[in-house]
């Protein structure tokens, strides 16, 4: 396919550019359209133009924005209305004599709509419309995920005059482009249009976004837009107790049951209302084409999350998805942070991985021949078993032939996925793109969240070995690693071990790893050490002491039941145990530990009995300040 490219001199939105390079403010016909700037207007000048139009958008999210801003201008089209009911809508739009140029906007799903409407009331309308695929990017991008959408594709070359258009397209390989003359029309700006991109490399989302969330809280009260297909990292973040009571989550209806179910009620399932919290969470429905409409003077700071070892299809395309993400927000945005862990393996070169991925594909073709020639059941079944553990399978339709959309978005996935081999590979795929002017920073945090899982998944005594690893690790890493402002992480994660296992923890700062390693983390005699330990810290009480004190005379005969009783009551306000779970019994040779005394065992009877007493000269403790001047 030939390739033009065009200047844009300097900023202008996009039918000034099209006048500019003498297209006469259209849309020009059988061309793959790279506008390369988000948010220039282009659907927009279709909408405003001098002739009829079917705008393809890829989500219900965008139809919903687009007919608030022009009303009865618009007719749309999906999922909401049935076939009967879209062709008396369309029939009603086609009579309003107030537009003479008719628009129609409608999903790739609901085309057959549309189709089914203007074959009867315009029976030439292949010939007669205009037909633009909008945001065009998501017909490899969501190729997978959304077979029905690509029933479009047989439709937009039935038209006489068609193209497609998006700020990041991914050029299929569909051989009908060539077959009808298609040529790719690229726009290149020639003024400083980059923005800065913050990249954050961390090993755990969950603290790289608390600590973001607490910077930008701290820098300003702008809105912030967060961006992300981790359910479960929207539902930490949205849990958080500053951002609770100001948030909102847009998502597809799809998820909204599950956000619910969290205990989340801020939840919408669109953006039509331009509405918005200080705290807002997007999923992919909101990524590409959707105008988020926040005044100017209170540009957003943007946030990308891809958490892509807890959600692969969190992952970011630097060339696609990011670029998407930031043409979102009308007003421009104040940041752009874009935070993800790093699979850490070894990145593959792009001619080897087309090269591997045409080869497994040669060879399943060459498995379904064997297959269709084969009679033996059991071996048909063999070649089946053996097919279906390649990937590639995927790209294969149900007649056996393989779908070039379905290879070309295998394609970008892998591809895409090799960035995040390593932080250097992410960079540079940023910096060759020249959208975005990257800024690395790389964050490891003591404990990631796999260690945190592994916590929940363990039982017994496997949970006291990696408690102990992980707690050494932490303390090992409070000097050199980065904990966050005032060392919030360290006592999170310290926090969480101590849940998980607090005996050990509580070893671990008292006798050590390597005793509890010596005892073979057998928990009655780590329990039966620990007491002890904390009989004697409760002995040495300084509170306690001082109570004891206090509550004797000096150089005074006193009764051994007096000193008995009183020594209890202390005991059982300090909470003073000798067993576990049990108040110590007071004896009044306890008060030895405390003064210096005398004891003078009973010789004359007092009452019947021969009574003891002590007598007691000075404390073995000075009483503290503080006692005194509560005293």
């Amino acid at each position: 396919m030939k390739t033009l490219t065009l200047d844009i001199p300097y900023q202008m939105n996009f039918t000034d550019l099209l006048h500019h390079h003498k297209f006469n403010g259209l849309i020009p016909a059988n061309w793959i359209i790279n506008k390369r700037i988000p948010g220039i207007g282009t659907t927009y000048n279709e909408i405003m133009s001098q002739r009829h139009s079917i705008i393809i958008v890829p989500f219900t999210a965008i139809i919903e924005v687009k007919k608030v801003g022009h009303g009865d201008r618009l007719c749309v089209i999906y999922g909401q209305s049935n076939i009967d009911e879209a062709i008396e809508e369309i029939g009603r739009y086609l009579a309003d004599a107030r537009y003479p140029h008719k628009k129609i906007m409608t999903t790739p799903e609901s085309f057959y709509k549309v189709k089914a409407a203007l074959s009867k009331q315009v029976p030439g309308y292949i010939n007669e419309y205009f037909m633009l695929i909008d945001e065009c990017n998501i017909l490899v991008e969501d190729a997978l995920f959304r077979k029905n959408m690509l029933r479009i594709m047989d439709e937009f070359f039935l038209f006489n005059k068609r193209s497609m258009i998006s700020a990041t397209p991914l050029i299929p390989t569909d051989t009908r482009f060539i077959d009808h003359d298609f040529k790719h029309l690229k726009f290149e700006p020639k003024y400083d249009f980059q923005e800065d991109i913050h990249l954050v490399v961390t090993n755990n989302i969950n603290a790289s976004c608390r600590n973001l969330l607490d910077s930008l809280k701290r820098l300003n009260d702008k809105p912030i837009l967060i961006f992300t297909n981790c359910k479960k990292t929207i539902t930490y973040l949205a849990k958080r107790e500053n951002i609770n009571e100001n948030y909102k989550i847009f998502c597809s209806k799809s998820l909204t049951n599950f956000f619910q179910q969290q205990g989340l009620e801020n939840v919408f399932d669109s953006v039509a209302e331009q509405q918005y919290a200080r705290y807002n969470f997007f999923t992919s429905k909101f990524f590409s084409g959707v105008d988020i409409l926040i005044p100017e003077k209170d540009k957003p700071h943007v946030i990308m999350i891809s958490n892509i070892k807890h959600a692969p299809h969190s992952i970011i395309s630097p060339t696609v998805t990011a670029i998407q993400i930031y043409g979102r927000s009308r007003a421009k945005v104040s940041s752009i942070t874009h935070i993800t862990t790093i699979l850490e393996t070894e990145i593959q070169n792009e001619k080897e991985i087309k090269h591997n991925i045409d080869k497994s594909i040669y060879h399943l073709n060459k498995l379904q021949e064997l297959r269709d020639k084969s009679y033996e059941k059991a071996t048909k079944k063999m070649l089946s078993d053996v097919a279906d553990k390649d990937d590639l399978n995927l790209v294969f339709q149900d007649d056996g032939t393989v779908n070039s959309y379905f290879r070309d978005n295998h394609l970008f996935s892998v591809l895409t996925r090799n960035l995040y081999c390593n932080s250097q590979s992410l960079v540079k795929q940023y910096r060759i793109d020249g959208f975005f002017r990257p800024y690395l920073t790389e964050i490891y945090e003591p404990l990631t969240e796999e260690d945190l899982i592994k916590l929940v998944k363990l039982k017994t005594k496997k949970k006291s070995i990696e408690v102990l690893k992980q707690l050494e690790n932490l303390i090992k890493g409070q000097g050199s690693y980065q904990l966050g402002i005032n060392h919030e992480d360290y006592f999170v994660y310290l926090g969480e071990l101590y849940t998980a296992d607090p005996l050990i923890c509580e070893a671990y700062f008292k006798i050590g790893a390597k005793e509890i390693r010596r005892l073979n983390f057998n928990r009655k005699k780590l329990r039966n050490i620990l007491f002890d330990l904390r009989q004697g810290d409760q002995k040495n009480n300084m509170r306690m002491i001082d109570e004891i004190l206090l509550s004797f005379r000096l150089e005074t005969p006193i009764y051994i039941d007096e000193i008995e009783k009183k020594l209890t009551d202390v005991y059982v306000a300090f909470n003073f145990q000798r067993k576990p779970g049990k108040i110590a019994k007071a004896s009044a040779t306890d008060i030895e530990d405390y003064f210096d005394c005398k004891r003078i065992n009973g010789k004359k009877k007092i009452e019947g009995v021969y009574k003891t007493y002590y007598i007691l000269y000075s404390p073995k403790f000075k009483i503290s300040e503080e006692s005194l001047q509560l005293r």
